[in-house]
């Protein structure tokens, strides 16, 4: 008995399922990439935080001892130096600037070139609560988030954080 009309195995696939498959690999692809720019830009965040309260930590202790405490930068290791600790940013966090950004953050009049204006690519805090004004750039690794650390000039040291997305904004 042969059933003539019954369709044996269908062989391969329609062009509509591989639309399909493919469509939905580009999403769930476009999806990570999405989660992961955004994850970069967490931890490029985290890491100004972190430097933001060795500052503060450094200034309260040289404040409170009586002696200048420093913190030093090593951009060739991604790192920083402080009271005998040694930190590093993260992966995906490094020194320097993003192309064309004008600078400083409070008053952007000059084109950045370079990842900090601190003398010696160093921070120093006085016994008196004053910090050594300068600014510091910290970006991520594909250049396309930019953060800041100031510490301005003036009777009353204060130290600010400020993010760039095409104008500085302070956080």
């Amino acid at each position: 008995m042969c059933d003539v009309g019954v369709r044996r195995g269908k062989q391969g696939f329609s062009l509509v399922e591989l639309m399909i498959v493919v469509a939905l690999v580009a999403l769930l692809s476009g999806l990570t990439l999405w989660n992961m720019r955004m994850f970069s830009g967490l931890v490029v965040r985290a890491d100004i935080e972190k430097l933001y309260t060795v500052c503060m930590y450094l200034r309260q202790k040289a404040v409170s001892t009586r002696t200048e405490q420093l913190l030093e930068f090593d951009q060739l290791n991604n790192a920083y130096r402080y009271d005998g600790t040694v930190e590093h940013l993260s992966t995906a966090a490094t020194y320097g600037f993003v192309e064309d950004v004008m600078g400083p953050p409070s008053a952007p009049h000059k084109t950045i070139t370079t990842y900090s204006s601190f003398d010696s690519s160093h921070i120093v805090f006085y016994p008196d609560g004053i910090i050594q004004s300068g600014t510091l750039y910290i970006t991520d690794k594909d250049k396309k988030m930019l953060y800041a650390l100031t510490s301005g000039v003036g009777q009353v040291s204060f130290l600010r954080k400020y993010r760039y997305d095409g104008s500085w904004h302070l956080l």
